[in-house]
């Protein structure tokens, strides 16, 4: 048993997430019913039950002992907790025990649920106890932990079988006895008859829940073949409690199917042991290969813009299994993840840059559809300035400039003009009686002729004589 339960130690570590350590409360198992009666001959179900407590469980199991002369299994059935087998459910009528070791993968089991159903046959007239030995429940904490709290047993009274009215009393005792032997010969195929398989446990690993989309169209199924079965008959539509035919099929517990179209589809399988059928399993999947339509995205404003903070509105719709989120995108890479009822995001502080928007709608069974935005950030509109190096020179900044120089060239020749006038008199004089400026004309002299102007340039100087008489 050990070496079974190493496997499902390594699916426990290996499926869960690592949570902080805490305190659980145990879980415990039960057998159900835990009292009743049976006649001899007639069978009964148990279920071998697990509540989980407040923590997950991710694996388990036990060994479930019965008295061998009082009852014999005559069957076993997977539960609805286990998807992982270790260990399959078996079963020995001579040792009077069933054993099984069974997991879930992450996030594991919690609430209260069936492990495995037993079928046993009332052999002998009595006090049937049973009672749950060498078990494990470990927690989905990453650890192993084992949580297990104990476990409830069930007993059962087993009541003689009804005899029928006595026959007339025949002269003969040996062919009493003859009668007698044919009886019994008789006796177990009746007994066999009247002793179905139970109803087949179905699983999937293509749609492992039944409450799931999933974009697949090639589902494939499981389930359960106790001892004896000799054939199975199953269908696959889109009623939920439809019958299959009894006329065995197959004798494989498994099958595939492919094409199947999207929608809620049911399957159903029954076994035959002998001439006698179980019930009707069925199990549940729904399928949606088809993404989400009109998706439509509109970004808020220009595409070159200076405002760093873009505003996305976007829409979609599904009309099989419904919108599941939106993922939204920045040059591929994830930036936030929302609901179906969102219609916008404001996207914060892009860096300078060109920049892909993606628009993702997920459905429920993860079929996606997107589109993309182009959007490019700017410190300046283009046409509004040049570049020197890294550095960014708006058009105004030089007409300004460029103004000021001019005003300020105007101003120092309007200040240079006041300054020759003020220093040169040229229109302006002090006039003698007023403190104030007055203009006084001021007569031009008249050109001199060129020989004038030479002459009055070349005035001969005296001639200096020298007086011999001194």
């Amino acid at each position: 048993m050990k070496k079974y339960f190493v496997a499902t130690l390594l699916i426990t570590m290996a499926g869960a997430s690592f949570i902080p350590t805490t305190t659980y409360a145990a879980a415990t198992m039960g057998l159900s019913p835990s009292t009743g009666s049976v006649t001899v001959g007639e069978t009964k179900t148990t279920s071998v039950a697990l509540s989980s407590g407040n923590q997950s469980v991710n694996a388990a199991q036990a060994t479930i002992s019965f008295p061998t002369d009082k009852l014999e299994v005559v069957g076993v059935s997977k539960g609805n907790i286990f998807t992982l087998w270790t260990k399959e459910p078996t079963y020995s009528n001579s040792s009077g025990t069933v054993s099984f070791a069974g997991g879930v993968p992450n996030p594991g089991f919690q609430g209260h649920g069936t492990m495995i159903s037993i079928t046993f046959r009332a052999k002998k007239a009595g006090t049937a106890n049973l009672s749950i030995g060498g078990a494990q429940a470990l927690a989905n904490d990453g650890k192993g932990t084992n949580i297990y709290g104990g476990a409830g047993g069930a007993s059962y009274t087993i009541n003689e079988e009804k005899s029928a009215a006595p026959a007339a009393p025949s002269p003969q005792k040996p062919t009493e006895k003859q009668p007698e032997k044919e009886e019994k010969k008789d006796e177990e195929p009746e007994e066999e008859k009247a002793s179905p398989p139970a109803a087949p446990a179905i699983a999937s690993d293509t749609h492992p829940e039944q409450n799931t989309w999933y974009a697949n169209g090639a589902p494939r199924f499981a389930w359960t073949k106790e001892e004896g079965v000799t054939g199975f008959s199953y269908a696959l539509d889109d009623q939920p409690s439809t019958i299959p035919k009894e006329q065995s099929s197959t004798t494989e517990n498994t099958t595939i199917f492919s094409n199947i179209p999207d929608g809620t589809w049911y399957f159903h399988v029954k076994a035959v042991r002998g001439d006698a059928w179980s019930e009707t399993g069925h199990y549940t999947i729904h399928i949606d290969t088809t993404p989400p339509k009109d998706l439509l995205t509109r970004l808020e404003g220009e595409v070159i813009r200076q405002n760093r903070n873009p505003i996305i509105h976007f829409s979609a719709s599904d009309e099989l299994s419904g919108l599941d989120s939106y993922q939204i995108f920045v040059d591929d890479a994830l930036v936030s993840t929302l609901g179906p009822e969102a219609t916008e995001i404001t996207l914060q502080t892009l860096p300078y840059g060109k920049h892909k928007i993606t628009i993702k709608a997920l459905d429920k069974a993860k079929n996606e559809a997107s589109q993309s935005i182009d959007v490019e950030i700017v410190k300046y509109y283009p046409g509004v300035g040049f570049t020197v190096g890294d550095l960014f020179i708006p058009y105004a900044l030089v007409n300004n400039v460029l103004l000021g120089i001019i005003l300020l060239l105007i101003l120092i020749l309007i200040l240079l003009a006041i300054w020759y006038a003020r220093h040169n008199c040229v229109n302006y004089c002090d006039h003698p009686t007023s403190k104030t400026l007055t203009p006084v004309p001021l007569p031009l002299p008249l050109p001199l002729p060129r020989q004038k102007r030479k002459q009055i340039r070349r005035k001969p100087r005296p001639k200096k004589t020298l007086d011999l008489t001194k």
